[in-house]
């Protein structure tokens, strides 16, 4: 079986860190997201019948049994069976795997699993801070601030990106400039300063992530969204095209209108939103430009994922999406890879999953409800199985 190169996570996993109103929550998540994992657990055994492997645990394992979390196995001395994996037939105490080769049954070793995180780096890190940087593509660097930069009691993180670090507190070039914005783009985690837990998805690959949160309980299923890393360029060489967006502003009223809206093309021009940045233009000149991300409104009925067809589409019983894609000074500069425009009303609902019948690209989609105060709710589709490029 080839295993996506995407990782989905939830905070409704088992073992998944909470994202709350308290300095440093933010970057636990991120940690267990992007470097670490969660979820620890001792395997007892490891049995084999063909390629299909059974992998048994001495007490609930907790990994769901929904096709959606990728699980990562080290420690055993045969080393097929190391490595990431997709799961099945989930019990309790049991999944299944499948493996290459022919290893010695049962396993031997001290043998762990955990949900696989996406391998990004860590290079520096202080009170409260952290910087990461992507395995692949351009790898400029993310800075998070979430020390109570805004002076909001913890209700906010600060998110820049910087072209080069030498330590948590110190890059050169830095997206958003601080004429731009003044701390760096917002993300607005919580609307209360205390440990309430708040709804969180992740999904991402070696080149970029997207972060969908709902800061407080009465948007359990209104997420905001924040991005970073390298969309799909569509020149043959983009080594500034590292994007970052989110939040407009410290605000904990209601989802940002700027983390979750496309452009109109045509009616809002090009190259211009809200929250949105490059680290260059796509000439590779200057520094940090304003960008923008757009999506279908030939089919679209509004700015946040909203459609005009029926789902399903009555003439084939299909989902349909569109690309969304990223740009700067009137260019189209990349697609963003991994998430899509529904064209169809809030088809799946939050959490939903359709496993076929998706046009034009035919895997499965996780749905993550968006919404802004002006337009109401709307969707974005999220591709779990890829490969994304």
């Amino acid at each position: 079986m080839t295993i996506p190169t995407i990782r989905l996570f939830r905070s409704t996993d088992t073992g998944a860190p909470t994202l709350s109103g308290t300095a440093g929550a933010l970057i636990s998540v991120l940690d267990a997201v992007l470097k670490d994992g969660y979820n620890s657990k001792s395997v007892q055994s490891i049995t084999r019948s063909g390629t299909t492997a059974t992998v048994t645990f001495a007490t609930a394992h907790g990994f769901a049994g929904d096709g959606l979390t990728i699980v990562r196995i080290a420690g055993a001395d045969q080393a097929e069976y190391n490595g990431d994996f997709q799961i099945s037939n989930v019990t309790s105490t049991t999944f299944d795997i499948t493996v290459t080769g022919t290893p010695a049954t049962p396993a031997t070793g001290t043998i762990t699993c955990k949900v696989a995180p996406l391998d990004w780096g860590k290079p520096f890190s202080g009170a409260n801070k952290a910087v990461y940087r992507a395995p692949s593509g351009n790898r400029l660097y993310l800075r998070v601030n979430d020390a109570n930069p805004n002076t909001d009691t913890n209700k906010s993180a600060n998110m820049l990106g910087y072209e080069t670090m030498t330590d948590v507190d110190t890059g050169v070039a830095p997206f958003p400039t601080a004429a731009q914005m003044t701390n760096g783009v917002p993300l607005n985690k919580s609307s209360t300063s205390d440990a309430t837990a708040r709804a969180w998805v992740a999904v991402g690959d070696g080149y970029e992530f997207h972060f969908f949160y709902a800061n407080s309980a009465g948007q359990t299923g209104t997420y905001r969204q924040f991005h970073f890393g390298d969309p799909a360029s569509e020149a043959s060489s983009d080594p500034y095209g590292c994007l970052i967006y989110g939040d407009n502003a410290v605000s904990t009223s209601g989802p940002s209108n700027s983390s979750v809206t496309y452009q109109i093309i045509g009616t809002s021009g090009i190259g211009s939103q809200s929250a949105h940045y490059f680290a260059r233009n796509y000439s590779q000149t200057g520094s940090s430009v304003a960008a923008s991300k757009h999506g279908n409104f030939t089919l679209g009925k509004d700015a946040i994922g909203e459609g005009v067809i029926a789902y399903p589409s009555p003439n084939n019983n299909s989902l349909y999406v569109s690309p969304l894609f990223a740009a700067d000074t009137s260019v189209l500069r990349a697609q963003l890879k991994g998430i899509y425009q529904p064209l169809h009303t809030r088809p799946l609902g939050n959490g939903g999953l359709v496993a076929a019948n998706v046009s034009p690209i035919g895997r499965r989609m996780f749905a993550v409800t968006t919404a802004n105060a002006a337009t109401g709710n709307g969707e974005t589709l999220v591709d779990i199985d890829g490969p994304w490029r």
